[in-house]
């Protein structure tokens, strides 16, 4: 049985959520619900839960205040908002689960199936420092969290050279030279990486476009990056890549 408490100020979205767990997921209790973040980060350190449902616009303090109360988390978090510019793309970056109000069932059943499948948490205190990271520098030096099977990277974006489809893992190059394979498809990562940075050129390939060294046109054009690699260029895309390139 998975424990859970829910952090919202707001007691009729507190009731909302509760219900939709009870009704539509199995294997989930609820031990708590509280209108605070102060309060309910004292029940967390009483009761113990695997997983707190953490509303981000609270009136005294911000549910991603979270971190300033535990230097080792050690449950799972699941923020919720009804906004759906607020802080999204930094808590996407940093590969947490997060629900927008109103909380869709299949959207809610689906992060609870993940958060089962889940061993453990030792991975939130890096994915916090991400998300802590990328919210004071969102537009300066945000980084990613990049899921392998054993184990969470947290890199800076501006080091990833390029990302290369490989079914439904991802490999990617940095700046440094290593190569990491990720358990994430291309696709995922494509909507996550700023679009005005990074551009897929190709079915498999998505790049880093402070890296493109040379862009050849032709029947069979390709891009030369920074690392030696020459990329096919899809020929529907030669267009953009080139308008894309012009503006940087």
């Amino acid at each position: 049985m998975m424990r859970a408490i829910i952090i919202d100020d707001e007691e009729n979205a507190r009731i909302a959520l509760s219900v939709l767990i009870e009704q539509h997921t199995a294997g989930v209790k609820i031990e708590g619900m509280y209108p605070s973040l102060k309060e309910g980060c004292r029940m967390i350190e009483e009761t113990k839960p695997d997983v707190v449902f953490l509303d981000i616009q609270m009136p005294d303090e911000s549910g991603l205040e979270l971190w300033k109360y535990f230097a080792k988390p050690f449950f799972n978090v699941v923020f919720t908002t009804a906004y759906h510019q607020y802080a999204i793309q930094a808590i996407k970056l940093a590969a947490f689960d997060y629900l927008l109000k109103p909380i869709d069932i299949d959207e809610l059943i689906a992060v609870i199936a993940r958060l089962q499948d889940q061993k453990n948490v030792k991975s939130i205190e890096a994915r916090l420092e991400a998300l802590e990271n990328n919210l004071r520098h969102q537009q300066t030096s945000p980084r990613i969290v990049l899921p392998a099977s054993d184990s969470l990277m947290v890199i800076k974006i501006e080091d990833v050279v390029r990302a290369e489809s490989d079914d439904n893992y991802t490999y990617f190059f940095l700046v440094d030279g290593s190569k990491h394979l990720v358990s994430k498809t291309l696709k995922e990562f494509e909507s996550l990486l700023p679009k005005e940075r990074f551009l897929r050129i190709h079915q498999s390939h998505l790049v880093n476009l402070d890296f493109i060294r040379k862009l050849v046109k032709g029947k069979s054009g390709f891009a030369q990056m920074s690392d030696g690699s020459k990329l096919p260029v899809a020929r529907e895309r030669r267009d953009s890549v080139m308008e894309a390139l012009s503006k940087l």
